[in-house]
Formats: C-alpha cells, sequence, structure tokens
C-alpha cells in the first residue's frame, strides 16, 4: 500500500494564491500559523485548507514539506497580513 501524502493548503496573505505544501507528522489545523522555507527565506503563512480536508491525489511530483509552526519569534519576520487575518 502507497503511504498517503498529508498536504494543506497555506496562504501568506490575506486574498492571496492558495500553495501546497507536504504537512508531513504535523497536526495542523485550519488558521494555524506554519513556518515555510522558501527562496526569499522563512516565510510565515496560514494554513487555510487543513490536511484532512485535501485530496492530494491530483497533486503529482515533489512538494516542499512546512518546516514548523510558527512561534511568537516568527511573527515579526513573516508579512503583517499573516497574522492580521
Amino acid at each position: 500500500m502507497v503511504a498517503q501524502r498529508r498536504v494543506a493548503g497555506v496562504r501568506f496573505r490575506a486574498a492571496g494564491r492558495i500553495f501546497y505544501y507536504d504537512a508531513g507528522e504535523l497536526d495542523l489545523h485550519l488558521s494555524d500559523l506554519v513556518v515555510v522555507d522558501s527562496e526569499q527565506g522563512p516565510q510565515v503563512g496560514r494554513v487555510v485548507i487543513a490536511p484532512d480536508q485535501v485530496l492530494a491525489v491530483g497533486l503529482t511530483g515533489p512538494m516542499q514539506r512546512i518546516a514548523r509552526r510558527a512561534t511568537s519569534d516568527d511573527l515579526g519576520e513573516g508579512p503583517e497580513s499573516a497574522h492580521d487575518q
């Protein structure tokens, strides 16, 4: 049996595009703040689609993993909209 990938939908701006990331073993829920490593460095985003809401069947290829939940230290580094939503 093939292991099912756990995928979360993350937004970095209030009305921005949703990006899909591998949630790994993180227990994520709607509105959780998470950190994703990007080419611009660590970015804070908000979970807008929880892993149990995503059907990963149509998502193929390699997928970047969510690094961790955001901490209070991270909130000063991310876009203001991530914690103003």
